[in-house]
């Protein structure tokens, strides 16, 4: 049968995460993909990491024999915020493999790039990077990730839908509502309780920040050796993937970067999209270091 691969209109991180919970579908479910509105994708055509998400789909379908052009009537999709919600998909994925979403990619899938020729201006190896969301969220204030989270860990848990983010019972459980599952800016005296914890460790790492340059820099609390901010979306991606020891933000973006690495040092704020993918869960296999 054919699976319609349904694209997001949103940015890189949302994209690709829509895109691999589909692909683990198919891959279960032994379905063909078939993308139609490929057009979306024309923005990140250039992306290493969009061609490798492609690739995957390619090496999927050619060991997939195709017996009826019926078109799957999936339950994978269902209307949300924005195009496709992806709570849903994630949390369904996480329940159908029993995994968390980096995991299967991990054992799965293939995850080879082809390698920039960018210039890496820290040690990897000696180096703790934070990713600072700001931009479009900068004007926004941090919140308790604990409510959204674990309200979608108890879901997944109890082999419950992970229905919409916007949806009533969420909003009846959280007093601000919506604004209380998104990706709001980390307070600075959360990430530098993360870093303390990884400089007790490695005391003689360089501390690296990587954030938009399109919104403007809060005063950072804490010590800091170098500050990257450019508007190459591809080459931001590249270091946070590239790095070892990492303090994510509440960012798609930023957890795409664990997908193509190799690292050795993850703390991971939970929210309720990192709780869909199965971080937290009785199906996180990871077991990273979290925090709210």
């Amino acid at each position: 049968m054919i699976f319609i691969l349904k694209l997001r209109s949103d940015r890189i991180g949302s994209l690709l995460l829509g895109i691999l919970y589909q692909i683990y579908y198919c891959k279960i479910n032994n379905y063909f993909i078939k993308i139609n509105d490929i057009s979306k994708l024309d923005k990140y055509k250039t992306s290493v990491y969009l061609q490798s998400i492609l690739n995957i789909i390619k090496d999927h379908n050619k060991k997939i024999k195709v017996t009826s052009e019926l078109t799957v009537l999936d339950k994978i999709n269902i209307n949300g915020p924005g195009f496709y919600d992806l709570c849903y998909g994630m949390g369904k994925i996480v329940q159908d493999t029993q995994c968390d979403m980096l995991t299967y990619f991990k054992h799965n899938f293939n995850n080879d790039i082809v390698c920039h020729n960018y210039n890496i201006p820290f040690d990897i190896n000696n180096s703790i990077v934070i990713h600072l969301r700001l931009d479009d969220m900068a004007d926004k204030k941090d919140y308790d990730g604990s409510i959204c989270s674990s309200y979608y860990i108890n879901l997944i848990n109890n082999s419950k839908e992970t229905h919409y983010s916007n949806s009533q019972p969420l909003r009846k459980i959280i007093s601000n509502g919506f604004e209380h599952n998104t990706q709001n800016p980390l307070s600075l005296n959360k990430i530098k309780e993360q870093l303390d914890i990884l400089l007790s460790d490695f005391p003689d790492s360089k501390v690296i920040i990587i954030t938009s340059p399109l919104t403007k820099i809060p005063e950072i609390s804490f010590k800091y050796d170098m500050l990257i901010q450019n508007q190459n979306y591809e080459y931001d991606l590249y270091l946070l993937t590239m790095c070892k020891k990492i303090i994510l933000s509440r960012s798609n973006f930023a957890l795409m970067a664990l997908f193509f690495g190799n690292h050795t040092h993850v703390h991971m704020p939970l929210w309720g999209h990192f709780a869909c993918a199965g971080f937290g869960t009785k199906y996180d296999k990871c077991k990273y270091k979290y925090f709210y």
